[in-house]
């Protein structure tokens, strides 16, 4: 119940407190400071960006320009927030129409990977970008939420046409290898609510069930490699934002304005906590998966795991204060 969790956050508390210098054993990179914020605030077509299918690609054009116009509005000294609601609403609806197109087109086709490039659709329409409305609603469209929806917009669209919509035409291959769906995901997604909610203290919802690495923003980024009872590897790779971190903390008493190692200890040390709680929701005993190894990874390391393929399990959750990411890959050793 609530009061085991309020235990184990006093605890978790004094473990942070003696052990911070303990977590600079951890092999660790540093963050690639340069990287943060480097999405322009400029939004191009580029030729780059086409599929070789005429339907397709003007639809792609007319999402870049939409979200395109949004940027100047906001960028405008007196922004005219109609504008700006009307703006989301048509580039929500002209969005939905495009995945109706364009998943049409694939099944004309036969193309094999339909199923789980509808996934990724129906994952932008009916989680993240509702999520995002309503961030935008509980602001009344402050500048920073419609930022953040643009921000989510762009990273979303140039990943996605990218590599997905390229694979459509036999350009590059996805990067969703293995369906999502099902009892494990179900499972995932709702442990990840209950123990977050109860480990942070805030509310947190799916963000983006099918995560790949768009936008990754400063984090600590923290990776942990378990052995199972079958002998294989399990790689668990969990992200909390600076603002989630340095939030969590300051509920527990630990004023920290920075990433630091006391903040570090104090992450790694949750971490482990959601992985222990997170563990009941498949097994009756978690002990059977033996830690073999952890590290603190970059940005650039971040970014690198999802280069190629994404991980089998990719969830973020969005806290209010930041995100929290959590990535689960099982793999022969």
């Amino acid at each position: 119940g609530s009061g085991c969790y309020k235990n184990n956050k006093s605890i978790l508390t004094e473990i942070i407190r003696q052990q911070a210098r303990e977590i600079a054993a951890l092999p660790r990179f540093i963050w690639d400071r340069e990287e943060y914020d480097r999405m322009g605030n400029r939004l191009a077509w580029k030729e780059k960006y086409s599929i070789g299918v005429p339907v397709v690609d003007k639809a792609h054009k007319r999402l870049f320009s939409i979200v395109g116009r949004l940027m100047r509005l906001v960028e405008e000294d007196a922004k005219d927030k109609h504008a700006c609601i009307e703006g989301i609403k048509y580039f929500k609806s002209y969005a939905v129409k495009h995945f109706a197109e364009e998943e049409e087109y694939m099944r004309s086709i036969h193309y094999v990977g339909y199923e789980m490039h509808k996934q990724l659709h129906d994952n932008l329409r009916e989680k993240t970008l509702p999520a995002l409305e309503e961030r935008m609603e509980d602001t009344d469209y402050s500048d920073e939420s419609v930022n953040h929806f643009i921000g989510v917009c762009v990273a979303w669209l140039t990943e996605h046409i990218m590599i997905e919509d390229c694979a459509i035409a036999g350009k590059v291959t996805s990067k969703w290898n293995i369906d999502q769906e099902g009892e494990i995901m179900d499972r995932l997604e709702h442990g990840l609510i209950v123990v977050l909610r109860a480990i942070f203290d805030m509310k947190a919802l799916v963000f983006n069930n099918h995560y790949a690495g768009e936008h990754v923003t400063r984090a600590v980024n923290h990776r942990l490699d378990y052995l199972t009872p079958e002998g294989k590897r399990l790689r668990i790779v969990m992200s909390v934002e600076e603002p989630l971190v340095l939030s969590a903390l300051n509920k527990m008493g630990i004023e920290c304005g920075r990433i630091d190692e006391t903040a570090l200890s104090a992450t790694v040390q949750m971490n482990k906590q959601v992985i222990r709680h997170l563990g009941r929701y498949f097994t009756a005993d978690g002990d059977q998966y033996r830690l073999q190894e952890e590290a603190l990874i970059s940005m650039r390391g971040m970014k690198s795991m999802f280069a190629v393929r994404c991980p089998q399990y990719s969830i973020l959750i969005d806290t209010g204060m930041g995100f929290f990411t959590f990535c689960a890959d099982e793999m022969d050793e």
